[in-house]
C-alpha cells in the first residue's frame, strides 16, 4: 500500500474511532469481521453514513468529553480494557476458530466441516487425559466380566469365517477388551440371527403344508386336521426343548375309533335283543303273544 493511500486510511474517521478502543481494535483483527467491514464500507451509501457518524462521535469525544468530562472518558476506557482482557482474550483462548475463520468459511458445508474438526480435536484432547484414569479404575472390575463373556462367546457363538475380526493394535486395557468383545459378539451373532429369521419366515409355509397333510388324512375333516396340526407343532416344540412330547393326538384318534366300534357293537346288540324279543310266525309279527 502506498504512503498516500495509507495516510487516507489512517485519517479516516472510522479508523481513528476504532483505534480509540481496545475492544474495537481487537474485534477488527478477526478476519471475518474485517472482511464484513470491508464489504459493507465498499458500498458508497454505507461508507458515507459510517464516516459521518464516526466523525461526529470522534469530535464529540475529543472536543467535549476529554475537555470537560475526563472522568467519563477514563471510566469508558477502564471498561473497554476489562472487556478486552477478560472477555475477548478468553474467547480467543477457548474458541481459537474466531482468529482464523474467514467469510468463505461460513458456507454451510465448510462451516459444518470446521465445527466437526474442532469438536473432534477437543474430544481427542480430553480423551487423552481422561482415558488413562478411567482404565486404571475399571480394569479390576471389567477383568472377570470380560473373561466370562469370552467363554460364553466360545460356548454359544463359535467362530466362523465371517465372524473373524482382523487383529487390532495391542491394548491391554480391560476397557478396550470390552469394546472388542462387543464387536466380536455382534459379528458372531449375525449368522445365528439370520438363520433364525429365515426359519421364522418359513413357519407359515410349513404350518400350511402340515395342515394340508392332516386334512388329506382326515377325510376333509377340518376341525380334526386343525387339532392334529396344533398337536404336532406342540410335540415338535417340546421335543426341541428336550421335553416329553404330548400323547393327546394318538389318544384322540384312539378314542374316536373306539367310540365308533363301541357304538356299532351296541347298536348290533340292541338290534338282536329287539329282534329276539319279538316272536315271528312265518315272517309275520305275532301281536299279543
Amino acid at each position: 500500500m502506498s504512503e498516500s493511500i495509507q495516510k487516507i486510511v489512517n485519517d479516516n474517521y472510522i479508523t481513528k474511532l476504532r483505534k480509540e478502543s481496545k475492544v474495537l481494535t481487537h474485534i477488527y483483527n478477526y478476519p471475518i469481521i474485517k472482511e464484513i467491514d470491508d464489504y459493507i464500507l465498499s458500498i458508497f451509501i454505507f461508507n458515507y453514513f459510517a464516516t459521518l457518524f464516526s466523525k461526529l462521535i470522534y469530535d464529540f469525544k475529543k472536543g467535549v468529553l476529554e475537555q470537560y468530562f475526563k472522568f467519563i472518558v477514563d471510566g469508558l476506557d477502564y471498561i473497554d480494557g476489562i472487556v478486552d482482557i477478560y472477555i475477548l482474550s478468553n474467547l480467543d483462548h477457548y474458541i481459537p476458530l474466531v482468529k482464523s475463520t474467514h467469510l468463505k468459511d461460513l458456507y454451510p458445508w465448510v462451516l459444518a466441516d470446521n465445527i466437526y474438526k474442532f469438536i473432534l480435536n477437543k474430544y481427542k484432547e480430553i480423551r487423552s487425559k481422561v482415558k488413562p484414569v478411567v482404565e486404571e479404575n475399571t480394569n479390576s472390575v471389567l477383568k472377570p466380566i470380560n473373561s466370562n463373556w469370552s467363554k460364553l462367546n466360545d460356548q454359544f457363538l463359535p467362530k466362523t469365517v465371517e465372524s473373524i475380526i482382523p487383529e487390532q493394535p495391542i491394548n491391554n486395557s480391560e476397557l478396550n477388551k470390552s469394546y472388542n468383545l462387543t464387536h466380536e459378539t455382534f459379528d458372531r451373532s449375525k449368522k445365528l440371527i439370520e438363520n433364525k429369521f429365515n426359519s421364522i419366515k418359513n413357519y407359515p409355509t410349513k404350518i400350511s403344508k402340515l395342515f394340508n397333510e392332516n386334512l388329506s388324512k382326515s377325510d376333509q375333516n377340518i376341525p380334526k386336521a386343525l387339532a392334529n396340526t396344533s398337536l404336532e407343532i406342540s410335540n415338535k416344540t417340546l421335543s426341541n426343548l428336550g421335553l416329553k412330547p404330548n400323547e393327546t393326538s394318538s389318544k384322540i384318534n384312539g378314542n374316536g375309533n373306539g367310540n365308533g366300534a363301541s357304538s356299532s357293537t351296541s347298536q348290533g346288540s340292541n338290534s338282536s335283543q329287539i329282534n329276539g324279543n319279538i316272536p315271528t310266525t312265518n315272517g309275520e309279527v305275532s301281536v299279543g303273544a
